[in-house]
């Protein structure tokens, strides 16, 4: 009785409030709430942040059970004119080589429904449809563990403002440019150890060289991912695998106030940092750190 009387107490909340509620929760759990009552079911079809990940996942047999449920959701005709906030998707290793292909669909659906996020985090084997980097309403885009093969990134993301790049292979080092020139508002980038298949020729390095994002706030990058006057005008600025410092040429950040250099292997001296600091004349924190 106990338990039945704060249910009522619950289903007594604005539908906002419980929309928010169902939100936190993955939306295969989100899903069983439309069993409690009729004031729920309509609930879940609100939603507009959608999540799913194949850790509960144990067999291929529950795997489709899975692609379908994704599928139900996405193509329903009854949602799709609902927009969706965010969408989030990961993907354990033995699923994504055996049924990669199911979920390219769902990218194009959820651009449809005017996506503000995107989360995809796969297995290096997935090769992502390059249709996810043209959308005017995308505003977060954080991919990990996959490949892009486009061998020229034609991509239009007015919006977005915030881009994760983690253990991304492209098959053109000019790829990943193409991406940032498409992203004309980005303020935050985060990379951590890109891949590519082939690399610059040397006029190509060199125009990727000498590109700036205006609009630059934080960065998180791998010293060798991307160069340093791509991130030049940032305020907030952090360097894994910075053993790489010591090889590298600095422009001036004229922004930047705090730095943070994460050593991977071994601490190579100063002399590189110091040229760094020599760089930022407005700089106020410095943090060292090294990972063994």
């Amino acid at each position: 009785m106990e338990d039945s009387t704060k249910m009522d107490r619950i289903s007594d909340l604005p539908d906002e409030l419980l929309c928010q509620i169902l939100s936190f929760l993955p939306t295969k759990i989100a899903f069983t709430t439309t069993v409690l009552s009729k004031r729920w079911a309509p609930l879940f079809h609100s939603l507009t942040i959608l999540s799913f990940s194949t850790e509960t996942v144990h067999d291929y047999a529950s795997f489709d059970r899975f692609c379908g449920f994704i599928d139900t959701l996405m193509f329903s005709p009854s949602l799709s004119n609902q927009s969706i906030k965010t969408f989030s998707l990961k993907c354990g290793y033995i699923y994504t080589y055996y049924g990669c292909h199911v979920f390219d669909a769902c990218v194009e659906a959820a651009k449809l429904r005017f996506i503000e996020e995107f989360h995809l985090s796969m297995d290096t084997q997935y090769i992502m449809n390059d249709t996810i980097f043209t959308s005017q309403t995308l505003v977060v885009l954080k991919l990990e563990r996959l490949q892009v093969e486009a061998e020229n990134l034609c991509g239009d993301l007015p919006s977005l403002k915030t881009l994760h790049l983690i253990l991304v292979r492209f098959k053109h080092q000019k790829v990943l440019q193409q991406l940032l020139n498409a992203s004309p508002n980005l303020e935050y980038l985060r990379t951590y150890r890109i891949l590519y298949n082939k690399l610059y020729q040397n006029s190509a390095l060199e125009r990727f060289n000498s590109m700036s994002l205006a609009r630059f706030v934080k960065a998180e990058i791998s010293a060798i991912d991307v160069p340093y006057n791509v991130v030049n005008n940032v305020d907030f600025l952090c360097v894994y695998d910075a053993e790489e410092i010591i090889v590298k040429s600095f422009p001036v950040f004229p922004n930047l106030i705090d730095i943070t250099l994460q050593f991977d292997c071994f601490f190579p001296g100063w002399d590189g940092i110091v040229q760094l600091l020599q760089h930022c004349p407005k700089l106020q924190i410095l943090f060292i750190s090294k990972v063994c």
